[in-house]
């Protein structure tokens, strides 16, 4: 992933994650879903993991005012990407 003048490599749980959330922008993905696909599992372990990863994503995007990971509570997580004019 390219950031203005680095590069950032993303694992592969990383880069999983942000690809099913990429493939549904603009949906809510549910929790349970990210879990099942990307770990192949849901439990307490495999759940607050993927706050982490959530939280590394969004430090990866911080910069970029037109990308934005949002949780909604008890529903799932959010890609919202805007447009640039």
């Amino acid at each position: 992933m390219q950031r203005q003048d680095r590069t950032i490599k993303l694992t592969e749980r990383e880069s999983q994650i942000i690809l099913l959330l990429y493939q549904q922008k603009g949906k809510i993905v549910k929790r349970e879903d990210i879990l099942t696909q990307c770990w192949e599992h849901s439990d307490f372990y495999t759940s607050r993991s993927l706050d982490v990863f959530i939280n590394k994503l969004r430090k990866y995007f911080k910069e970029d005012p037109g990308i934005e990971i949002k949780t909604v509570r008890k529903k799932g997580i959010l890609l919202d990407i805007k447009s640039v004019p």
